[in-house]
């Protein structure tokens, strides 16, 4: 697969996503754009360790603008893959059968008496562990490739439904008043 396919297949809202892939997108998501904000911010984590020195004046501007640089490439990587995991946000709500416009839910964050409650990252668990629609539903074909009358491994339903019990009783009985 070349870059303009991984682009086309991943940058989009069309289709569906399964539950493995969407984890690895969010687990990404976090290390590479929500963790770095914690530890290199200038009032995060990390500057409270480093020592207070003192730059010469000489390296003073160019510091500066390395900084710049820096934080500036940093948020053109971090609007892209914001926009790259809506789409798979998306895409997993269409997995479940849910309509796509649910997408703001994973940014919420509501304030409770001056106490942050990440809605969202509860809401991107429940997208993590929640099964797709098995079989096809209105925005495409299982990627899983599961049909709605296969539950369980190999197609093979892991409990018999009442119908097919009934049948086989039935069948038995037609058997045993046969011989």
């Amino acid at each position: 697969m070349n870059l303009k396919e991984t682009i086309d297949q991943n940058f989009t809202s069309h289709g569906r996503l399964e539950r493995r892939p969407f984890l690895i997108f969010c687990i990404s998501y976090w290390l590479f754009c929500i963790f770095p904000l914690y530890f290199f911010w200038p009032t995060g984590y990390f500057y409270s360790f480093l020592p207070d020195v003192s730059v010469p004046a000489a390296l003073e501007i160019p510091l500066g603008f390395l900084r710049l640089l820096l934080i500036f490439a940093y948020v053109i990587f971090w609007v892209m893959f914001t926009i790259f995991i809506v789409f798979q946000i998306v895409r997993r709500l269409h997995d479940m059968n849910k309509t796509g416009w649910l997408w703001p839910l994973a940014f919420l964050t509501l304030y409770f008496s001056g106490i942050p409650v990440p809605v969202g990252l509860f809401f991107l668990i429940v997208l993590a562990v929640t099964d797709g629609t098995k079989g096809p539903n209105k925005y495409g074909d299982d990627p899983s490739g599961r049909t709605p009358a296969s539950s369980g491994p190999l197609g093979i339903e892991p409990f018999p439904s009442d119908e097919a019990a009934g049948s086989a009783e039935r069948n038995d009985e037609a058997k045993d008043e046969s011989s």
